[in-house]
């Protein structure tokens, strides 16, 4: 007789040895946007309709057999109680992933360069006159680039990439000046 299947999003996976991750993608889509649902952000609310959208997005865009084969877990992917990632979740988006993941801000209608400048403005780190200086003064693509620089390596990989700190910084010192 014919053996019940599951469909894709449905799979479960383990393994003898321990290694690699359990769940169904399902389970990582549902961890992913519980978790965004939790963060309590006033610089970048996200609601549940945007949750919904991206969450799904950002588990295709890192594979979810890349996933399991790496040992991330759908608890690891959606963060821990504090909003950082795991160090494995790092390991398994490189840039072509990074890229995806950020593009699926846009596609789910988050603006990362809104909040990115927004940020700027509600911690202190500017004014909202510095902020306005900074929009003409960052080169276009700069929030885009500076995002998928993180995704792909984290704060190592910022501090790393002398370029995005120089224009930052020049940028910076220039709206500075201005006053």
């Amino acid at each position: 007789e014919a053996s019940p299947t599951t469909e894709p999003d449905e799979e479960t996976t383990t393994t003898e040895d321990g290694g690699g991750a359990t769940g169904s993608k399902k389970a990582y889509v549902l961890a992913v946007a519980d978790a965004m649902r939790e963060v309590e952000d006033s610089d970048f609310p996200i609601d549940d309709e945007q949750a919904d959208c991206l969450a799904p997005r950002g588990v295709d865009a890192i594979g979810y057999e890349t996933l399991l084969d790496a040992g991330v877990t759908p608890e690891v992917l959606g963060g821990s109680e504090d909003g950082e990632t795991d160090a494995e979740f790092e390991d398994v988006v490189d840039r072509a992933r990074a890229e995806k993941l950020v593009d699926a801000f846009g596609e789910c209608g988050l603006d990362l360069e809104e909040f990115f400048f927004d940020g700027l403005a509600s911690d202190g780190s500017a004014t909202p006159e510095q902020v306005d200086c900074l929009r003409g003064r960052l080169p276009e693509g700069f929030v885009r680039t500076l995002m998928v620089t993180s995704m792909d390596g984290g704060d190592d990989a910022l501090d790393d990439d002398a370029n995005l700190e120089d224009q930052l910084t020049e940028a910076f010192m220039a709206c500075l000046a201005e006053g």
